[in-house]
This record gives C-alpha cells, sequence and structure tokens, in this order.
C-alpha cells in the first residue's frame, strides 16, 4: 500500500508540472487572457467580466417560471434545436492513448468532469469503460483549499483523494486536458471538422442572403421562449454590455429552467460565441421529426455521437411541456395514409386523445396521465410541473402521444433503457439526463474569435 500511494503520488505531481508548465506556455502567447486557454469553453469564464452572470440568470429564471410555468419546457425545446443542427463527428472515433491514461488515473465518478473538459474542441465518443455517470459531487465546485478541508473529500482514501484532486485541478486552472496532452506530450488526438450546434442561431430573426432565417423552418415553427431570452439578456447587458453571448445564455436558463422544474442540476462550462448566421436548411433536414420511426431517431443521434441510452436520456425532456395537436392527430384517424388509427395506441387511448384534441389548435400536456381537464375549455391542464420519469412509464403502457416517443419500445436497447428510467423513483433518469444535457450543451460551440457576442439575441451587431 504504501509503494501504491507513493506511486499515485508521483503521478498527481508529475500531471500538476504538466498543467502549470502547459498554463504558462499558453499564457506567454496570451497574456490577456485570464485563463491562458482564451478558445476554450471552462468553469468561470466570466468570473473576472461578469461576476454575478449566473446569479442574475438564476434569478431571471425563477421570476419568469413563477409567471409561465412552461418555461423550462420551452426554453429546453429552444436549446434543443439550437444546438442539434449541423454536427459532424466521425462514426467510430476512439480514445486516443494518452486520454485513456488520463481516464485510467481518474476514479470513475469524476469522469464527468473529464468528459466535458474534453469535449468542446474534439468530437469523440468516449469509450472509456466510465458507465452511467452521477451529478459531480458538492465538494467539486468548492475552492482548492475548501476542498481539502471537506469532511467527505477527507474521508475519502490517499488514492482517491489523489485521483479525485486531478480532476478537481483540472477543473480550476480551467486548463484544458486535451491541450496538455497535444501541446505538452503531444499525444495524436481525434478531432471532427467545426459544426454549427449551440451557437444561438435560432435566436436571429435577421434573414441570410438568401433570405432564409432558422427560426422559420417548419420544425421551428411552434418554438417558444425567444422572448425570455431577450429580456434575461436586457438584464445582463445593463450589468456587463458586450460581454455575454446569447448561447451562453441559453444554455445556463436552460439548466437552470431544468433545475426550477424538479430536474437535476449538471454544470454548464461557458466562453461561448455566437453565429453570424442561421441555418434554415440544416434545421429542415436535421430536427428529429415527431412522427419519426426508431431507426430515423438513433440515426440522428448517433451522427452527433449519442449512442441509444443518452438518446432516450435527452428525450426524456418530454417530460415538461405541452404538444401541438397537429403532432397527434395524424396518429388517430389516418396514420400513414391507411385511414385508420396508429395500431401501436390503445383504443381507449385514442378515443381519450380525440376528446382532447378536436382540431389542431389544441395542445396536450406532456403530462396527460397526471392531470386533470379543465372540461369548459376542452383543454388538458396539467397539475404537475416536475420533470421526473412519468415519461417513460406513459411509454411501457403504450401510451406516448408522439410516434416517434412510443417507438423508444421497438428498439431491444431503447426499450431496456426505458424499463430502467421507469422502474426506480427517477434517480437513474436524472443522472443519465445530466450527463447528456451537458454533453449537448458543448456540441459545436464557436470560442476565441469565432463569430460575435451580440448585443440583441435577433439581430446581428452590424
Amino acid at each position: 500500500m504504501f509503494s501504491k500511494n507513493w506511486a499515485l503520488m508521483a503521478v498527481f505531481s508529475f500531471l500538476v508540472i504538466c498543467l502549470v508548465t502547459t498554463m504558462a506556455a499558453h499564457a506567454e502567447v496570451d497574456p490577456g487572457s485570464a485563463s491562458g486557454f482564451p478558445f476554450l469553453l471552462r468553469y468561470g469564464y466570466y468570473d473576472d467580466k461578469c461576476e454575478d452572470l449566473e446569479d442574475i440568470v438564476w434569478s431571471k429564471m425563477k421570476t419568469i417560471v413563477q409567471l409561465q410555468h412552461n418555461a423550462p419546457a420551452q426554453l429546453l425545446r429552444l436549446m434543443f434545436h439550437d444546438c442539434f443542427i449541423g454536427m459532424e463527428v466521425l462514426a467510430d472515433p476512439v480514445l486516443s492513448s494518452g486520454t485513456q491514461i488520463i481516464f485510467s488515473l481518474v476514479s470513475p465518478e469524476h469522469h464527468f468532469c473529464l468528459c466535458l473538459l474534453i469535449s468542446e474542441n474534439f468530437s469523440m465518443v468516449l469509450n472509456a469503460p466510465i458507465g452511467p455517470v452521477p451529478i459531480i459531487p458538492p465538494y467539486l465546485r468548492l475552492t482548492e483549499m475548501e476542498v481539502l478541508a471537506d469532511p467527505v473529500f477527507s474521508a475519502l482514501s490517499l488514492g482517491t483523494q489523489i485521483n479525485t484532486f486531478i480532476a478537481i485541478l483540472a477543473c480550476f486552472t480551467r486548463a484544458s486536458l486535451m491541450s496538455l496532452l497535444v501541446d505538452f506530450l503531444g499525444w495524436d488526438v481525434i478531432t471532427s471538422e467545426k459544426a454549427e450546434g449551440c451557437d444561438a442561431s435560432v435566436l436571429l430573426a435577421d434573414r441570410n442572403e438568401n433570405g432564409t432565417v432558422e427560426r422559420e423552418a417548419i420544425p421551428n415553427r411552434t418554438l417558444k421562449g425567444f422572448n425570455f431570452i431577450d429580456t434575461i439578456k436586457d438584464e445582463i447587458e445593463e450589468e456587463c454590455p458586450g460581454v455575454v453571448s446569447c448561447s451562453d445564455i441559453l444554455v445556463l436558463a436552460t439548466r437552470d429552467g431544468i433545475v426550477l422544474a424538479g430536474g437535476p442540476y449538471y454544470p454548464v462550462l461557458t466562453g461561448r460565441r455566437d453565429s453570424k448566421e442561421s441555418f434554415f436548411d440544416k434545421a429542415m433536414a436535421e430536427i428529429p421529426r415527431p412522427n419519426g420511426n426508431i431507426s430515423e431517431t438513433l440515426r440522428l443521434f448517433s451522427l452527433r455521437g449519442f449512442d441509444e441510452r443518452e438518446t432516450v436520456a435527452l428525450l426524456g425532456a418530454h417530460n415538461i411541456g405541452r404538444i401541438g395537436c397537429q403532432f397527434i392527430r395524424p396518429r388517430l384517424s389516418n396514420f400513414t395514409g391507411t385511414g385508420l388509427p396508429d395500431p401501436t395506441i390503445p383504443p381507449d387511448f385514442v378515443e381519450e386523445l380525440r376528446r382532447k384534441c378536436p382540431d389542431d389548435n389544441n395542445t396536450i400536456s406532456n403530462m396527460l396521465n397526471d392531470e386533470h381537464t379543465d372540461t369548459a375549455r376542452g383543454l388538458s391542464v396539467s397539475i404537475l410541473t416536475s420533470l421526473d420519469n412519468h415519461y417513460y412509464k406513459t411509454l411501457m403502457r403504450g401510451r406516448g402521444l408522439l410516434f416517434a416517443d412510443q417507438q423508444l419500445m421497438a428498439n431491444e436497447k431503447t426499450a431496456a433503457a426505458v424499463t430502467d428510467y421507469a422502474i426506480d423513483d427517477g434517480i437513474i433518469f436524472r443522472t443519465e439526463f445530466a450527463h447528456a444535457m451537458g454533453k449537448l450543451s458543448n456540441f459545436g460551440v464557436l470560442t476565441g474569435s469565432e463569430g460575435e457576442v451580440r448585443h440583441s439575441c435577433s439581430h446581428l451587431n452590424s
């Protein structure tokens, strides 16, 4: 045990020296950068520019949700449509040998921290044996001295303390482990071409040169929540003019909305920049369709590096919000042109949906089975607002509202994930949903001198 601990101490010391040396090299290149890594997402990107940013977003979101209970669902969908398009990742990427070494040194409960650091500029499928990832322990959000004094940290074994502190050091120095591997150790990594993703392109109202605008693409016409982002942006501009990007605001506000809806907290890196154009054609082609079959859904998510289980976790966003009847009614009377209802829907549920969807102008709550009905208006009214696992329980009963939702039961792997998420009190779902959302929020971002920081989220600066 003595020799093992000394070996861990030696590895720890070596990594500390590597990180400090790499940071110093970067700082010489760009002395104006607060962290030495100006072109990467990181924790606390705005600490020296707009230190109250996250407090402002949280405060505004609490007010917004109090006035509009459906705001978390609207922002969640808005962020998904912004981040999902345009990603191009390698079909079978693997971790470099250097990265595998780093992951082997850090205990599995802290791999999430490393995944977040890696994912921004390197589109990778993490094939290391990390398994389901829990939410980052509270002590990973403390200062270095607080971590060392924390009783939970102190109770860990020496080896686990060392492994944990490696992850903490990487987070708090905001040094990308990938930059370390590339610049200091010279290990190879697998990269992919920079593509659109979480860049606030969906927020733009300005038309492109060809007259198109992304938010008018058919999948985006029912998006809501633009006004919430504008409200938060106005408040931030008063405090920190021209500093915080709309893409960062959207990601932070969505995370806070999820928490306010009873969902899990997950850490968010910042430092995104805003796109100078929108992408109508890609939105038309790449947003998953509500009537898509399981093969189509899995293909679209796989192209963005999500496996079957992560796909099921992300679709758990359908736990909250409302669905337009225009997406449901085709299942009730003329499914795929047959003139008959979707045969996978239980007959009693078909009748219930017909009553609740007399025309395309109505909406149905995603919590249909946990609600009462406003009989005066014929509209469903949710009595719950929690992002829990009821969505998966309804799928197991054959009562998914969208065809694409119910199709999750038509594939062995996705059906197994649905079962896992449905059988407990939601802990597994919350954990894996947090992981998937953290991964999604880092896709295809613009950083450094790319793009711009818009003064108005709906309009370009020039």
